[in-house]
């Protein structure tokens, strides 16, 4: 949605679950962080890619976002909690 203000009102969820920092309870505020940044990188007219990969061990990777910015590739995750380790950006810069 272009607008996470929106977004939020027309989930019809709880404004107390929204701002609980739980990140065990709360998945929508991963979504809302997404929402977010994707909603800036759209306003400065920037490409919304992500990036998949099934890994060998059965797991599946991914990126948020994947900007290029003339011959440099970029990868951007987003995370709403605490927890900032991101197993799927090792993977991407392994295979890359």
């Amino acid at each position: 949605m272009s607008d996470t203000g929106l977004l939020t009102m027309t989930s019809r969820t709880p404004q107390e679950l929204i701002l609980h920092l739980d990140e065990a309870d709360n998945r929508f505020l991963g979504a809302i962080a997404e929402n977010y940044v994707a909603q800036h990188f759209a306003a400065r007219e920037k490409s919304l890619l992500c990036w998949r990969s099934d890994s060998k061990s059965g797991g599946q990777a991914e990126i948020d976002f994947v900007l290029q910015e003339g011959m440099d590739v970029i990868p951007v995750e987003v995370k709403a909690g605490a927890r900032a380790a991101s197993r799927s950006l090792s993977v991407f810069v392994n295979e890359i």
